[in-house]
């Protein structure tokens, strides 16, 4: 064969191998349910929910905070049910996943989650953030944490460093409440949007550092308590999935994909709620 033809043969090859790996279909979906994102995202509006109405009693009790009259309170609920709808935070979450995870990637992560300790492991964390089970875990993770041995505090450290999770914690928390602000300055006529979203930032960015200390100290304690019925084997092969190549892609992939999924559903609560603002109040 000449030169010349086996190049276009090769490149033939090469394309037929491309178009066959971009037919494959994507399996986010399965990897959501699998990993727990899916019963986490389906957990996210009724904590958010929850902040809300727990700030509002604060305020009430002249804790600090803005105090809503009840007709707005209920308001600002409907926009957050709209924004945070678990279908709609699930549909965004797909689409960031898709793009931000490799299909090579994808593969590997479901073959662990797949595995008899993966499928153990997801439930733990699904059922963790159960109301119940993460009010019991608030009351007694401290406790716990001092009867942990070193050796096994020293591996959940080694799971946070893999996963940034400080890190990707504190941007999570500036970004979701830069965004939130953004979106509730939207319903007031004497405030500016990005300029309120920028005093906010500029306000968060310098406690960053602060942040993710606090974050990764908090983790620790919370790892040692939610996994505490794991075997030291079995949390060590967690701790070696999480430092692999695919694994720290996979959960740089997953928080980049939260982050913009939880700004975004914040920009949308603030429209929700203008939109409420501007119809008249309901009659008693």
């Amino acid at each position: 064969m000449k030169p010349t033809a086996f190049r276009n043969a090769l490149f033939t090859l090469l394309l037929a191998t491309t178009a066959l790996q971009a037919a494959e279909p994507r399996r986010i979906e399965e990897l959501m349910h699998k990993s727990g994102l899916w019963t986490q995202l389906g957990q996210s509006q009724e904590q958010i929910r929850g902040g809300a109405q727990q700030a509002q009693a604060q305020a009430k009790a002249g804790k600090g905070g803005k105090v809503f009259n009840d007709d707005d309170f209920a308001k600002l609920v409907a926009a957050m049910n709209a924004a945070y709808a678990p279908d709609k935070l699930r549909s965004a979450m797909a689409r960031e996943l898709e793009a931000q995870l490799s299909a090579a990637d994808e593969m590997v992560v479901l073959e662990w989650l797949s595995s008899d300790l993966g499928q153990r492991l997801t439930k733990i964390e699904e059922e963790s953030g159960e109301p119940a089970k993460a009010a019991a875990a608030e009351r007694e993770s401290s406790t716990h944490l001092a009867a942990v041995p070193e050796m096994r505090i020293a591996r959940f450290a080694r799971m946070i460093t893999a996963i940034q999770l400080g890190e990707a914690t504190a941007s999570m928390v500036i970004n979701m409440t830069t965004a939130i602000g953004f979106g509730m300055a939207m319903a007031n006529a004497t405030e500016d949007p990005a300029e309120l979203a920028q005093t906010i930032r500029n306000r968060l960015e310098p406690q960053r550092e602060q942040m993710v200390e606090t974050f990764n100290k908090r983790a620790i304690q919370s790892f040692a308590y939610v996994y505490r019925d794991v075997s030291d084997d079995d949390m060590e092969k967690y701790v070696v999935f999480s430092e692999s190549p695919a694994g720290r892609r996979y959960h740089a992939a997953s928080v980049r994909a939260m982050d913009n999924v939880l700004a975004r559903a914040g920009i949308q609560m603030g429209r929700e709620f203008e939109a409420l603002m501007r119809e008249p109040a309901r009659r008693s």
